[in-house]
């Protein structure tokens, strides 16, 4: 083979194996997604949430990879359709991953689970959703026409099951407020669903005009992150702190408590700057002096392990973790014993802020 015609075949081999990557994390998103809404697991929602992170990256990488295989091979025909459907192919990934995270965030804020006729309905209609985008990258990945046409096939059931669940919950509701109340609630969210998410496609017009127009770039997000815990002068700073030091250019992080203390332990200060660290400009503050700028807030970490939901309504795009980093030194330890406690609980902190920066940024951008 003439090493023009091999080195073509490489970067389609390669193209290849990259959508295999993208369809395993959509995948698995997807699976998540409705293993946290059957089971109720609202941490494993949380997580999904997060993990659309790296989707959208993988998402971005296919994407220059195809468009840079374009430009050094100006393929022919054949080779031209089978990269512009690709391009097509995991713009839908994509989506299916955003998906993914719209269940976990439902069911975050359901706070129930599914039953009877209901579930039985979303079950089924989970398990095809899942068949049918496993068939569909296994027909890409093989070459499989007929496996293709089956599958497109069987997507019709999907509709059916979907129209038998919107009649369940209906018939629910229509016992307390009856059925036309019960419509209409189902008719606006998704109205409100689909109106987010024209709005979402709009910013990406957007932003490719300014990139055509003008070069222009949008600067990768900065996430707002929240460390609480209950007095907001231990833990939640010192992850603040040290979150701010090793990755302050990529967000930024606060520090609260349930309830606020009037000042910082004087172990905690002297182990810091023991580190190099410093409170800066920090004060002890509570959970209601953040409450007017919650809906900026993307992640909320609680590091004393679960967080009372009942006492913060928190928005629908909020992202809750729940860390269980140790508890921190009484103000009656001894100096040396606190500052053991404190490198107990920097080592924990430091991996938990490694692998939660690794997800929303990737590790190459750090």
């Amino acid at each position: 083979m003439p090493i023009y015609e091999q080195k073509l075949q490489n970067d389609i081999t390669a193209i290849k194996r990259e959508v295999a990557i993208l369809g395993g994390m959509v995948r698995q998103a997807l699976a998540d997604s409705v293993t946290a809404l059957f089971n109720g697991d609202e941490q494993l929602a949380n997580l999904t949430v997060l993990r659309d992170y790296p989707i959208n990256r993988q998402y971005q990488k296919l994407n220059r990879q195809c468009h840079n295989f374009i430009a050094r091979h100006l393929p022919s025909a054949g080779h031209l359709r089978l990269v512009t459907s690709v391009i097509q192919m995991i713009i839908d990934l994509e989506r299916v991953g955003d998906y993914a995270r719209t269940i976990s965030r439902e069911t975050i804020h359901m706070h129930y689970i599914p039953e009877g006729v209901v579930l039985q309905n979303l079950q089924q209609l989970a398990r095809q959703a899942q068949d049918i985008l496993q068939n569909s990258l296994l027909a890409f990945d093989q070459d499989d026409v007929t496996l293709a046409r089956t599958t497109l096939a069987a997507c019709n059931q999907g509709s059916q099951n979907l129209n038998a669940i919107f009649q369940d919950l209906t018939g629910i509701y229509e016992r307390d407020a009856g059925r036309e109340a019960a419509v209409r609630l189902l008719d606006l969210h998704s109205i409100a669903y689909m109106l987010e998410r024209v709005g979402n496609r709009a910013a990406n017009v957007c932003e490719e005009v300014l990139f055509i127009l003008a070069g222009e770039t949008v600067a990768a997000r900065r996430h707002d992150i929240l460390f609480l815990d209950q007095d907001g002068a231990c833990l939640a700073p010192l992850a603040a702190v040290m979150a701010n030091k090793g990755y302050g250019q990529m967000a930024r992080f606060r520090s609260a408590g349930q309830q606020a203390s009037s000042a910082f332990p004087p172990h905690l200060l002297a182990f810091l700057q023991h580190h190099g660290l410093s409170l800066q400009e920090r004060v002890p503050c509570s959970m209601a002096t953040i409450m007017q700028d919650i809906d900026n807030i993307n992640i909320i970490v609680s590091l004393q392990g679960a967080f009372d939901k009942s006492a913060v309504r928190l928005p629908f795009h909020t992202t809750l973790l729940e860390w269980k980093v140790g508890e921190a030194p009484p103000a009656t330890l001894d100096a040396l014993e606190a500052v053991d406690r404190y490198e107990e609980i920097f080592r924990t902190l430091s991996v938990r802020l490694g692998e939660l920066m690794a997800i929303l940024v990737g590790e190459t951008e750090r």
